[in-house]
C-alpha cells in the first residue's frame, strides 16, 4: 500500500471514528430524555384534547382495576 492510500485510509478511519463518537453522544440517557421531554411537551401543546381524553381513560382504568382488585373473590387458597 502506498503512502497516498495509507493517508486516505487514515482519514477515512478518523472520519468514521468522529461520526461514531457524535452518534454515541446523542444516545446518552440525559440527551435522549431531553429529546423525549421536548417531544412530549410539544405534543401536549398541540393536542390538548386528545391528551386529556387519554389521561381520563388511564385514570378510569387504574381506578377500575384498583376497585376490582379490592373487591375480587378470586383468592387462591
Amino acid at each position: 500500500m502506498d503512502r497516498q492510500e495509507q493517508a486516505r485510509v487514515t482519514r477515512a478511519r478518523r472520519g468514521l471514528g468522529d461520526a461514531l463518537d457524535e452518534f454515541d453522544r446523542t444516545l446518552y440517557p440525559g440527551h435522549v430524555g431531553k429529546i423525549l421531554s421536548w417531544t412530549l411537551k410539544r405534543s401536549v401543546r398541540r393536542h390538548r384534547v386528545a391528551w386529556g381524553v387519554a389521561g381520563g381513560v388511564a385514570v378510569t382504568l387504574a381506578a377500575g382495576l384498583a376497585v376490582w382488585a379490592m373487591t375480587s373473590d378470586d383468592d387462591e387458597d
